[in-house]
């Protein structure tokens, strides 16, 4: 079982990455902060509190980096 922050974020990355394939939302495995924004609203409305974490976290992350 995964414990830390990180591994579950990874975690949690794949299994979104394999359902948006396996819905045929993209053709193959983007990274998440990758997908197109239309993609991402489709997760955001099927997994709606998991994903409205990871994709506030995944933005907060870009906007450190930019800085």
């Amino acid at each position: 079982m995964t414990t830390n922050k990180k591994e579950l974020q990874e975690e949690l990355e794949g299994r979104l990455q394999e359902a948006a394939r396996k819905a045929g939302w993209v053709d193959e495995n983007v990274p998440m902060n990758e997908l197109p924004p239309e993609v991402q609203d489709k997760i955001a409305e099927t997994f709606p509190q998991v994903a409205m974490d990871f994709l506030i976290e995944n933005a907060n992350s870009k906007n450190q980096q930019q800085t």
